[in-house]
């Protein structure tokens, strides 16, 4: 986060950010999903960002936030994702635990998808609130 927006990147209209990558970036979208609200997918074999205004007004008007700013941090998340598909490599392989060990032999793996989001939080946070700010109150 820090090398692609030094400073941080609020501001930063982050539709360009993902339409000069090459996403297409569309509005609308479902409240749920699997009984849970969500905010923006991230398709990569579509390179299709779709971004769920409902739920990010929702959360926009929980945290007292504008509908923009929502949209960019949304938005955020999903360049992050972009970026593991695209550039870093997929965050959620980065952890190779195995699912059985006995001494030196080791069978099966699991792979922690969350991880994945972990980084995508991290990386909008960094973006929205540099460290150099300090965590925000």
């Amino acid at each position: 986060a820090r090398r692609l927006f030094p400073g941080g990147a609020r501001g930063t209209d982050f539709a360009r950010v993902c339409a000069d990558a090459g996403l297409r970036v569309v509005r609308g979208g479902a409240e749920r999903a699997a009984g849970r609200l969500f905010f923006a997918e991230y398709l990569p074999k579509k390179r299709l960002v779709v971004v769920n205004t409902p739920s990010l007004r929702m959360w926009a008007d929980h945290h007292g936030v504008d509908l923009g700013t929502a949209v960019d941090m949304a938005l955020c998340h999903e360049y992050f994702h972009h970026l593991e598909w695209t550039r870093l490599g997929l965050t959620s392989l980065a952890l190779d635990v195995p699912l059985l060990r006995v001494g030196p032999i080791r069978v099966g793996r699991v792979r922690f998808r969350s991880l994945s989001e972990i980084g995508a939080y991290g990386f909008t946070h960094e973006c929205f609130h540099p460290s150099s700010e300090g965590v925000p109150q």
